[in-house]
C-alpha cells in the first residue's frame, strides 16, 4: 500500500495509522475471535450499539475520548453562553449530573 505524506492536521490520527502500517506493526487481533463476535453480537436482543474490538482499538478510542472531553470542558463557558436568560439551574442539567 502506498502511503502519501500526510499534513500536519491530520499527523495524529491517520499519520499515526500510516506508521503503524509503514512500520509493519502486526495487528493484535485474531480474525476468527472478531468473526465469533460479530456472530455472536448479531444475535443478540440488545445489542452494544457501539462496540471497540481489540486492544490497541480500544487504547484509541479512550484517548479520542479524553481528548473530545477535556475539549469539550475547555470551552464550556462559550458552550453554556446561549443559554435562554431565565434558564433555571435545573433547565441547564437536564440528565442530573452535577450530582454526580
Amino acid at each position: 500500500m502506498q502511503v502519501h505524506p500526510v499534513s500536519a492536521a491530520y499527523r495524529s490520527t491517520v499519520g499515526a495509522m500510516a506508521t503503524m502500517r509503514r512500520n509493519a506493526t502486526p495487528a493484535l487481533g485474531d480474525s476468527a475471535k472478531v468473526a465469533r463476535v460479530v456472530l455472536d453480537v448479531a444475535a443478540m436482543d440488545d445489542p452494544p450499539l457501539r462496540l471497540i474490538l481489540g486492544s490497541e482499538a480500544y487504547a484509541y478510542a479512550m484517548k479520542a475520548a479524553r481528548l473530545r472531553a477535556a475539549s469539550d470542558a475547555a470551552w464550556y463557558e462559550l458552550s453554556t453562553s446561549t443559554d435562554r436568560h431565565d434558564a433555571t439551574t435545573v433547565d441547564r442539567d437536564p440528565l442530573g449530573s452535577a450530582a454526580d
